[in-house]
């Protein structure tokens, strides 16, 4: 870190969830020391923020909490 990441249709895990199907998503990172999708105790992550979707406009994440 730190990265970027860019997030479009193709990344859809369910082809009835991408992106474009909205205007607005809330965006998050999250470290699993686990390796789990799901969180953790001791996982690292950010606030999540509220995005419009197709603004292309840069998304700044702060991994700076620790999930309890």
């Amino acid at each position: 870190l730190p990265a970027r990441i860019k997030l479009d249709d193709s990344m859809a895990m369910m082809p009835e969830a991408r992106l474009s199907n909205y205007t607005r998503v809330e965006v998050a990172a999250r470290v699993s020391l686990s390796g789990q999708a799901i969180p953790v105790a001791g996982d690292l992550q950010s606030t999540p923020v509220l995005v419009s979707v197709g603004t292309g406009a840069p998304v700044s994440l702060s991994i700076d909490q620790i999930v309890q």
